[in-house]
């Protein structure tokens, strides 16, 4: 259950305490309750306040107030199976592993950091660079922390699909806002996005293995794989289909595809000017093919030898 949670502690205290007091707008971290203190006394403004401050209530200075939730969680086991934390970034738009945050209030909010519990161990986060929830009706007023693979948790072993995590987000202003939820498994998205299949670059013989890079051989022939999923992948052979038969070539290990919005989600199999297939070649020769994938799913490709 995702619970909503306000603004930390300004430096606008007391006086802050007073004015929202006196207009009744406050903001409970964990809470979305408001109180309505139009008509009290001044004094009862001031005690009242002084036991905002002490329950951890946040107000923002200006007379507005940054009402922001963690509406939404949905990590992925997979994102943290890496040997490092990788900080999270923010983002409009969510990819991966994420956290929404939604913004109901008149000014904006500021996240910086996310802790995330499980195991019985704390894990925590600073954000990259800014991410400010804008106040209700922006733009900006949904955001995503993003947490992209692989990436760690610190102080807890992988965690599995299904099992459960609690944490928090914490803003600029020293507010918490909690979140629980349970990691799922991903799923990879991989496709053929180019190609470029030199006939030359084949001769008949035994299958030769290719090659795999973040970018193609200039003059030789490639297959470009691109990852729009949320977990990575890895490229394990390459099978031609051809009117003189069919030829599959191993692919050099590692060939990983990474997911979604990382550096390495689109990679490139790579076949040198001594690769062989079954079978000889000819340009304006059609073809058919599939890349396979570890997790024994196949990318299809069609083309034309040059």
């Amino acid at each position: 259950m995702n619970r909503k949670g306000g603004a930390g502690a300004t430096a606008a205290g007391i006086a802050a305490v007073i004015i929202v007091g006196a207009v009744g707008a406050m903001m409970f971290e964990g809470n979305s309750q408001q109180s309505q203190g139009g008509s009290g006394n001044i004094g009862s403004a001031f005690s009242n306040g002084i036991g905002a401050l002490k329950s951890g209530l946040g107000f923002a200075a200006g007379g507005g107030l940054a009402t922001v939730e963690a509406a939404t969680v949905g990590l992925i086991a997979e994102t943290f199976t890496g040997s490092a934390p990788i900080p999270p970034t923010c983002s409009a738009t969510p990819k991966n592993s994420y956290i929404e945050l939604v913004n109901t209030g008149s000014t904006k909010g500021t996240a910086t950091g996310v802790t995330i519990t499980y195991g019985g161990q704390v894990n925590g986060f600073s954000i990259s660079g800014p991410c400010a929830i804008g106040p209700a009706g922006s733009s900006t007023s949904t955001m995503y922390v993003l947490f992209k693979g692989p990436s760690q948790l610190p102080n807890s072993s992988v965690p599995e699909a299904g099992q459960p995590f609690v944490g928090s987000v914490t803003l600029s202003n020293g507010g918490r806002l909690p979140f629980t939820g349970k990691f799922y498994s991903g799923y990879p998205s991989v496709a053929t996005s180019g190609l470029s299949i030199i006939a030359a670059d084949f001769t008949a013989g035994n299958p030769t293995n290719s090659s795999c890079g973040s970018t193609p051989e200039v003059g030789h022939s490639y297959i470009m794989l691109n990852n729009t999923g949320t977990v990575g992948a890895n490229a394990t052979d390459v099978t031609f289909y051809t009117r003189n038969g069919t030829s599959t070539i191993p692919v050099h290990e590692p060939c990983v595809i990474g997911p979604d919005g990382t550096a390495s989600d689109v990679a490139y199999v790579l076949f040198g000017s001594d690769s062989k297939m079954n079978f000889a070649v000819t340009p304006g020769q059609s073809f058919n093919g599939t890349v396979s994938l570890s997790n024994r799913s196949d990318v299809p490709f069609k083309g034309v030898f040059q």
